[in-house]
Order: C-alpha cells, then sequence, then structure tokens
C-alpha cells in the first residue's frame, strides 16, 4: 500500500535526448523528452506544436518554358510554326494557346535547329484565329500525364524588393516567376525573359538575314531569340560580330519579314546557351544581393551561373569559360564569389558580370573540393570536404585567406546556415557548431547533435549532397523562433514518412532540439524584412519560409496554420521515465495535472506507460484530455487534469495531439503519487 502522497512537477525545456540511460535521464533531465514529435522547444518557454503548411500559390510550378507563335494565322489551320529554343514540344504533348480555351494535342513535329523553331501539327483545328507572338504553353503530355510538364523538384528563393518568389526548376531549362506573393491570388508562374542591354535595332531599311543593332551589354550567343518592335516573327542569331563599343551586326536564321523602324526595340526571349539542367547530378545553390535598391539573385547551377535582375531579366556569366560548372556562389564585399572544384573565383567590385584580372577579379586555390561558401560577420568562409578556410579584406588587394581548421570539412552546403550569430554545419558525423569567439580571428568548434546523435545518424545515412543519390538533406532557419530546420528528402520513401530536426537555440547558447515527421523538404528559403507586404485578408507579412517538398509541383509556406495543407498534425510528445525519489520502490499514480498555454480549445490523449513498458507489463488504458465536452479530465482554462491508475517502479507519460488543434504549448505538469513501503 501507499504510505505518503507526494507531488512531482516538471517543467517541459531541455528538448529531445537520445544518449543517456532511461534512469540518467530521468534524474538529470526530467522535462526533456524522449520522443518529441512536431513538437518545438519554444522561447517562450514549454513545447509548442508546430505549425503547419499550405500552398504559397494555387498554379503548379511548370517544368517547360512557354513559346510564342511566330506569325498569325486563322481559325481552321492545324499547323503553327512556333520559336521553340529549347526544341521542348514533342509529339501527344498537349497545350493552350493564350485567349482559347482549347486542349490541342500534337500529332507530330519538325524541328528547326538553327531557326530555334519548331512545326507544329495538332489536333483538333483551331478554334480561332492567332495573333503573332502570341504565347503556347505546354499543358500535358498523353503518355505521362500533367507530372511530366510540372517540376516536383524546384529552388524557391524569394525578394522583397521587388516582393516576389523565383522558382529554379530541377531538371527544366527555365527560372520562373511569381508575380505576387499571396496565397489566394493563383497567378500562374511566367518566364523569367532573357536581357541584353536596352537593345535598339541601328538604321532604318534593313532587309534580309542581317540587323545591325546597338546598346548591348555584351555579344550575343549562338541560338539567343529576339523579337522586334513592329516587326513580325521571332528570330535567333546564327552568328554576330564582335562589340565595337555597344554595337554589333547580328546574322539571322530567318530574313526579317519587314524593315524595322529605326531605334525599334528588340526584346530578348531566351539565350541560345541555357541548357538543360536534367540529370547533370548537380543541385542549384543561390546568393542574393542588391543593386541600386533591388534585390537580385544569383543561382550555381553546375553550369554556367544565371544572374536574375528582376527589372531586366535573367542573364547567363558565359564570358568566362572558367565559369561554367560552378556550383557554390555568396556575395561578399561587393563581389560575387563563384567555386568548382578547389577553385572560387571573383568578380570585379560592384559588377558581377566581369571576371577581368585587371580590374580587380582574380582566383583562390584551395586544399580539397569546396563544398560550400558564405559570407559570415566581416569575413567569407570557405568550406571544403576536409578544411574550412576565412577569406578576411575587401578587395584583391588585401583578400587574405587562412585556415580555420586542418581537420574538419563540411559535406553538405545546404547545410550552412547561420543561427544566433554563428555557423551550423554539416560533417560526416553530425551538425558543428563554427562560432567566432572574443580573440580576434578565433573560433570555436564544437559538435551540436550529440544529444540526439542516433537520429542525426539515421538523417545522414546515405545520403550526400548530390540529388542523383536516393536521399538528401536541406537546411533553413526561423529567425524569429532562433531555430534551425534540417530535413532528410528521400526518393524512395513517402511524403508521410519524411522526416527532420528542429533545433531552438536557447539560453547560455544551448541547443534543444525536436523531431518533424511527415514534413517533405527538398529546397526551402527563409526571408525576413519585406516591406508592406500585404495577404489579402491576413495583413502585413515580415518573414516568409517557402519550400518544395519534392513530391508535388506547388510552392508551399511553412510554419504556418494548423495542419499539413489540410490534413491533420500528429505530434508525440513522450517524457522520460520517472523514477521520482526511488527507482526501486513501486508507486501508485493518482492524478496528473498539465499545463498548457492555447490559443483555441485542443484535445490529446495522455498515456502512463509503467517500468519502460517492458511487454509483459500490463499497461493503463489511453486517456482522452482537453476541451471537448464529455471526455474524461476537467479544465480550467490553460490547465488540464485527470484521474491516473497504475503501479510500478518507473513511469512516462506519452502525449499524442492528432486532431485539428489549434496552437498550444506544454509548459509543465504535475504528478501526484504514493510511494509503496519497500517489501
Amino acid at each position: 500500500m501507499a504510505d505518503r502522497i507526494e507531488s512531482f512537477p516538471v517543467a517541459c525545456n531541455g528538448g529531445l535526448i537520445t544518449n543517456m540511460s532511461p534512469i540518467e535521464q530521468a534524474m538529470q533531465a526530467p522535462g526533456s523528452a524522449r520522443e518529441l514529435i512536431n513538437f518545438e522547444s519554444s522561447l517562450k518557454g514549454g513545447y509548442r506544436r508546430i505549425k503547419g503548411y499550405r500552398k504559397i500559390n494555387s498554379s503548379p510550378v511548370p517544368r517547360f518554358v512557354t513559346v510564342l507563335v511566330k506569325q498569325a494565322y486563322s481559325a481552321g489551320v492545324t499547323s503553327i510554326v512556333v520559336s521553340d529554343p529549347f526544341f521542348q514540344i514533342e509529339s501527344n504533348m498537349t497545350f493552350r494557346i493564350a485567349g482559347q480555351a482549347t486542349d490541342y494535342t500534337v500529332t507530330s513535329r519538325s524541328w528547326y535547329i538553327q531557326g530555334r523553331s519548331t512545326t507544329v501539327n495538332f489536333t483538333p483545328a483551331l478554334t480561332a484565329s492567332v495573333a503573332d507572338k502570341t504565347v503556347l504553353t505546354i499543358t500535358g503530355y498523353t503518355g505521362s500525364g500533367s507530372s511530366y510538364v510540372q517540376s516536383t523538384k524546384f529552388y524557391p528563393v524569394l525578394t522583397a524588393e521587388p516582393p516576389r518568389c523565383y522558382v529554379r526548376p530541377e531538371g527544366g531549362y527555365q527560372v520562373v516567376l511569381s508575380n505576387t506573393l499571396d496565397p489566394y491570388s493563383g497567378n500562374a508562374f511566367g518566364d523569367v525573359l532573357y536581357h541584353n542591354g536596352t537593345t535598339l535595332v541601328n538604321g532604318a531599311g534593313q532587309t534580309g538575314t542581317t540587323l545591325v543593332v546597338d546598346g548591348l551589354s555584351f555579344k550575343p550567343t549562338v541560338g539567343d531569340t529576339f523579337y522586334i518592335s513592329g516587326v513580325t516573327d521571332v528570330y535567333s542569331v546564327l552568328s554576330c560580330t564582335d562589340l565595337v563599343g555597344t554595337q554589333s551586326t547580328l546574322t539571322l536564321a530567318q530574313s526579317l519579314t519587314s524593315s524595322p523602324a529605326d531605334d525599334a526595340s528588340i526584346t530578348w526571349y531566351h539565350s541560345g546557351e541555357v541548357r538543360n539542367y536534367l540529370g547533370i547530378g548537380k543541385r542549384t545553390t543561390y546568393t542574393t544581393y542588391f543593386k541600386d535598391g533591388i534585390q537580385n539573385i544569383v543561382f550555381a547551377t553546375g553550369e554556367y551561373p544565371m544572374v536574375i535582375e528582376p527589372l531586366k531579366g535573367y542573364r547567363l556569366l558565359i564570358n568566362n569559360a572558367e565559369l561554367d560548372g560552378c556550383e557554390h556562389c555568396a556575395y561578399y564585399k561587393n563581389h560575387l564569389f563563384l567555386a568548382k572544384d578547389n577553385k572560387v573565383f571573383f568578380s570585379v567590385p560592384y559588377d558581377v558580370y566581369s571576371y577581368d584580372t585587371a580590374l580587380g577579379a582574380g582566383v583562390l586555390f584551395f586544399d580539397g573540393t569546396v563544398t560550400g561558401l558564405k559570407a559570415f560577420r566581416d569575413q567569407l568562409i570557405i568550406f571544403t570536404t576536409a578544411k574550412i578556410y576565412r577569406l578576411a579584406g575587401s578587395s584583391v588587394v588585401d583578400f587574405k585567406q587562412e585556415p580555420i581548421t586542418e581537420n574538419i570539412g563540411c559535406s553538405n552546403a545546404f547545410s550552412v546556415q547561420e543561427v544566433g550569430g554563428d555557423l551550423v554545419f554539416q560533417t560526416k558525423d553530425g551538425l558543428r557548431y563554427l562560432g567566432a569567439t572574443e580573440k580576434l580571428g578565433d573560433f570555436n568548434i564544437s559538435s551540436l547533435t550529440e544529444n540526439i546523435q542516433d537520429r542525426i545518424e539515421t538523417l545522414l545515412s546515405t545520403a550526400t549532397s548530390s540529388y542523383t543519390t536516393n536521399s538528401l538533406q536541406t537546411s533553413v532557419t526561423i529567425n524569429e523562433k532562433a531555430q534551425y530546420r534540417i530535413f532528410r528528402y528521400d526518393a524512395d520513401s513517402t511524403e508521410a514518412a519524411s522526416i527532420g530536426l528542429i533545433g531552438t537555440l536557447k539560453k547560455q547558447g544551448q541547443i534543444e532540439w525536436s523531431e518533424t515527421l511527415s514534413l517533405s523538404v527538398w529546397a526551402a528559403h527563409y526571408h525576413y524584412g519585406f516591406q508592406g507586404l500585404n495577404f489579402t485578408g491576413e495583413g502585413r507579412v515580415d518573414s516568409l519560409v517557402v519550400f518544395c517538398n519534392g513530391y508535388d509541383p506547388y510552392v508551399y509556406q511553412m510554419d504556418y496554420g494548423n495542419t499539413f495543407d489540410g490534413s491533420n498534425i500528429v505530434a508525440t510528445y513522450s517524457t522520460p521515465f520517472f523514477v521520482f525519489n526511488d527507482p526501486k520502490t513501486r508507486k501508485t499514480l493518482y492524478n496528473l495535472s498539465v499545463s498548457t498555454e492555447k490559443t483555441g480549445n485542443i484535445d490529446f490523449t495522455a498515456s502512463v506507460l509503467l517500468d519502460f513498458n517492458e511487454s509483459n507489463v500490463i499497461q493503463p488504458a489511453t486517456i482522452s484530455m482537453g476541451n471537448t465536452a464529455g471526455i474524461i479530465g476537467d479544465n480550467i482554462g490553460n490547465n488540464f487534469e485527470t484521474t491516473l491508475i497504475g503501479n510500478g517502479n518507473n513511469a512516462s507519460i506519452k502525449f499524442v495531439s492528432s486532431v485539428a488543434n489549434t496552437d498550444f504549448s506544454f509548459k509543465d505538469l504535475t504528478i501526484e503519487y504514493g510511494t509503496n513501503d519497500r517489501r
């Protein structure tokens, strides 16, 4: 029988711990968790059920660029010629023409390679006339369905000025953009077009297959496509002369349909140097920088790097052949840094397009393959497979590279994030901090995942930074929560089985961990500092986390709402096996009180697990708790209480939330128990 009744209060803190013995954890970290799935350690204290996600836009991300009809056509025809710069159109594809609701099916096609055009035969016949340069959009494929024309793996990048979401699909040609960051808009993604200065026709009366133009920023390349104001058709470049100032003579793949006016504007469509990235085996990294108050993006794709200027379009860094193959990028001290193999190239100051060494550009060499670049405080950190370096200085005159460590490297560029003023990065044995100390130029490198070593080993197992393998990791931060999140995407698994880890930076620089389940992330981007961005019906938005899940063609907003895009969030918190005051005496459990913080009604279950949940121990029935009328247990405001049944040497409480609860946290709990006489 129980001889005395006592209270055992527990504050929910410490996060997930898996490297302690059961009794050690119960005695030294009673507020920690054996399981903490789809919860997060809150800066306000306690364990908060994570928020969910939703589609940021109801339109799917396309895999192919749009094409343009090259001339006007009357209703009733079954064959048209389109500008198809990447020769995407295949038999059995379906397409739509802007302004028409009819779905057309390609019966056959023939390519004109030099002219970057395709003759498309289709059914049914045109239901209405089509104007020159009308947009044609590929919508499906009768053999493989819509998945063939939609991208399920892409890299979303947010910009604040202007507020947009740019998407770089994997396994396609294009970069696309959303015209608005508003989840209720449903606006379709559209192509980012090529740009080359402010190009104008130089001289009236030009005919035939040559065209003199000026206003170019750089020499066009073979296959560049464009159209001319006031002239029908879309043209492609066969060759061109070197620039004289900003002027060049273009040789075209087809004759001009009419003579353009002097100073007629030229709109570039796509670059002939854009390649199909399908199967190149390298993921895309990116960085952003500001120019004239506009936020620009650089994508390092494993081919020629691509620069996006929102008010102009995209441009490839093709003026330096050595940049072909760059996989990593960073913007530091007004230079663009690009890396491949053991080389790091940097641009001329304030000019990401120029790599002329006479003007302040250069190249650095490192011992080992570069695996990541990160501008950090007043230096650039260069990660390699085996070492880590820092670059100090502001120009080629005083750039100085020196090692930080010569025995630890970074195995995944997509793990590198700044958290709480220090860098987190992935090594072969887990995650580590790269933290600057008070001593100038000194760094502290410490492990972050010792408490959850088995979990991090699972997350990293058989996974590399190359998407040609079956699994990979990617990470993102949420600054206002002091959080680092890392996810594993597994092509052989399912979205429901996807796993991840959340680390929350707490006092004295300690990281408290928890796990995610059924939150699949292929790539993600966090942005804070939007100016005046408002969501319809929701008001001002200061920060966003967007991500691609790798399974469907939508951009999602992370850390939003109370469901996973309509599905309930299943969250689990299991306490240590409390031994109370003595691991060798039996206790009788009488009562459980749970303190929460919530924004509305919640319901959850509590299960008592006795004696380490051994298979030969009969366990008490699961208890329903919460605000629903008629359930077991009383609640007053944020506090819930229920009677317990059970007797054992130790006990753990397992809480599960599996219904559509509002936002809530477990703050603390108290167990009333009696200690039996020692017999």
